[in-house]
């Protein structure tokens, strides 16, 4: 009698859950996304588009820029100021910013077009955050409750030319990059990296493990080893570092597709860049502020791929820290010589790298 009543029980609920599925359906609010270039980064002087999943009301869109600040919890600090404060397409928002729209027949925006000036906001190098604020709302009054922000960075319009020598810290760096959507993940590489005079740029990195119960995200060479597990993965990327007019150094990197083995979750970033600007730092030595970009990411559970999930591209902030000689972890990728090292899951060098004259005199 027990069991016969739990069954009723059962096969009653399940009737009002199947009741309320037949009543209820989830409306969701509109879904803003930065269309992003081929090649990751924006020429400065063009406009960054953002499209929509359905049509907006045009009074709801709004937005703000910022410098790229939000911390490890993909939040902003409470003192951060906005380059460029709240945005509509009804407002004035200064000198700096320029924005057009795409309506549809209803007069629904479909698509927004932001210019950030090429001088100021959106000079070749500079890393902005573009938020879209929350309150974005379609005809039927469904509207998102929390802000979005989109990772940006600019380059120069013109093509890999460098009329003078680029001077660059060749060495080890710790490379850095925190993914907060769509899956969270703490992107580290220990690096070689070789500059050209004529501006090459080339790089071999293996994952860098945290030890000394270190955060996750730590850029301290004593509190990093190179992965030396069948978990471990590396990258072996080559870009172009290009000289300003204002003798600025920027880096933008061909795109690479990287392999996470990082069982039971496997991950593939596909067509992956670095792009940013070479600063010094409060010691003098070489600096790396930008961003990494990919226009793609699966993520698998188990070795079956009917448990392989895509998500589309992404953008975060990235650093590339210089390492003084004889703080460097131990067997890290090089350039030229051992381009695993320690690295014993993913490591695929390509053929061609790096250029063949690259290590004639290493």
């Amino acid at each position: 009698m027990k069991t016969s009543t739990i069954c009723q029980s059962i096969l009653a609920l399940s009737s009002l859950l199947i009741c309320s599925c037949d009543t209820f359906i989830y409306n969701p609010p509109p879904e803003s996304k930065l269309e992003r270039p081929e090649r990751g980064s924006f020429v400065s002087t063009e406009p960054v588009t953002l499209t929509f999943s359905e049509a907006v009301e045009v009074e709801s869109f709004a937005f703000r820029v910022w410098e790229p600040v939000l911390d490890v919890e993909g939040l902003l600090p409470d003192d951060a100021t906005p380059i460029v404060d709240t945005c509509t397409l009804n407002s004035n928002c200064g000198e700096d910013v320029e924005v057009e729209s795409t309506t549809n027949t209803d007069g629904g925006i479909t698509s927004v077009h932001i210019t950030l000036s090429p001088t100021n906001v959106a000079r070749p190098g500079a890393t902005v955050l573009i938020e879209v604020l929350p309150g974005l709302s379609d005809a039927e009054g469904n509207t998102t409750g929390k802000s979005i922000f989109y990772n940006v960075q600019f380059r120069a319009p013109e093509g890999r030319f460098n009329a003078d020598p680029v001077e660059f810290q060749n060495g080890t760096y710790i490379f850095s990059a925190v993914i907060n959507e769509p899956v969270p993940a703490v992107l580290t590489l220990i690096s070689d990296v070789i500059v050209m005079p004529d501006g090459r740029f080339f790089t071999a990195g293996g994952e860098g493990d945290e030890i000394n119960g270190a955060p996750k995200e730590t850029t301290n060479p004593n509190d990093l080893i190179v992965d030396p597990t069948e978990q471990g993965w590396s990258a072996h990327i080559a870009g172009f570092v290009t000289l300003t007019e204002d003798g600025d150094r920027i880096l933008e990197t061909d795109p690479v597709d990287l392999f996470l083995p990082t069982d039971p979750f496997f991950v593939n970033l596909n067509q992956v860049r670095l792009d940013g600007k070479i600063v010094k730092d409060d010691e003098g030595n070489d600096f790396l502020q930008g961003s990494l970009s990919f226009e793609s990411l699966f993520l698998r559970i188990g070795n079956i791929d009917a448990n392989r999930i895509e998500y589309g591209g992404g953008s975060e902030d990235m650093v590339g820290i210089y390492v003084k000689p004889g703080e460097e972890p131990e067997n890290h990728p090089f350039v030229c010589g051992d381009q695993c090292g320690a690295i014993v899951g993913e490591c695929n060098p390509p053929d061609d790298f790096p250029d063949s004259d690259v290590c004639e005199d290493m």
